[in-house]
Order: structure tokens, then C-alpha cells, then sequence
């Protein structure tokens, strides 16, 4: 083989691999932002607030006040739970790694998965929650 031809071997080798880490590394980056914006959507703004507020607290009045929420199919209690729909769908189609929800949100998982009355909320052919029923199964 002549040099010329090596060379060039050689430099469309180097070329490809630091295409492939720049890839790989921008790739990255963007999880990190996606992941970063899903974290300010759910924790940061206000807007699933009050409903995260009523699972964290196992107060009487508080179960009460979600109960209410429930029976009378709020739009708050929708919205909160088309963002855990999303978050599943984004992970039944691998934009979402399983470690980085659990990660992001297992613990409001968690809480959505032994409370009663709302999984049987979920669990409701009508409610359409089928992304979300199922990754509540998997979680612990």
C-alpha cells in the first residue's frame, strides 16, 4: 500500500470517530436540556403545584381534597396527569430513558401507584391514561 493511500485511510478513520463523539457528546446535551425542561415544567412552575402538594400530604383533609378532584374530573387533575401520560409515552418510544424518569419522577410515581382512588381513576378505559398505566406497573 502507498503512503498517499494510507494516509487517507487513516484520516477518514480519525474523521468518522470524531464525528461519532461529537455525536454522541451533542446527543447528550440535548437529554441534559430535555430533561432540565421537564424538571422546570414539573417542579419549578406553579402549575402542578397544588395537585403535587395534596399527594405529598397524607393529611385528611388533604385526601379529601383530592378525592374531590377526582369525582369531579378537574382540569387540574387532567393536566397533572397528561404530563405523566407524556413523560410515559416519551418513554415507550425511547426519547426518555426508564433510569431518567425514575430519576425525574419516581417518587410522584410512587405516590400516584398506592393511591386508591386515583389509580383507579387512571385505570378507567374512559380516562385513555394507556401510557401511563402501564409505567405505573413498572414502577416501585
Amino acid at each position: 500500500m502507498n503512503i498517499p493511500i494510507a494516509i487517507a485511510i487513516l484520516s477518514t478513520g480519525v474523521a468518522a470517530l470524531s464525528a461519532a463523539f461529537t455525536y454522541w457528546r451533542n446527543a447528550n446535551t440535548k437529554r441534559a436540556e430535555f430533561l432540565l425542561l421537564l424538571h422546570k415544567a414539573f417542579f419549578v412552575d406553579t402549575t402542578y403545584k397544588p395537585l403535587r402538594d395534596l399527594l405529598d400530604n397524607p393529611s385528611e383533609s388533604d385526601v379529601d381534597k383530592l378525592r374531590s378532584h377526582i369525582q369531579e374530573e378537574t382540569a387540574e387533575l387532567t393536566d397533572f396527569l397528561n404530563f405523566f401520560e407524556l413523560i410515559a409515552y416519551f418513554e415507550s418510544c425511547r426519547t426518555l430513558r426508564a433510569a431518567d424518569v425514575d430519576a425525574l419522577l419516581n417518587y410522584y410515581l410512587h405516590l400516584i401507584k398506592v393511591n386508591g382512588p386515583l389509580l383507579t381513576y387512571i385505570g378507567k378505559d374512559q380516562t385513555s391514561f394507556e401510557y401511563l398505566k402501564t409505567l405505573i406497573k413498572r414502577v416501585k
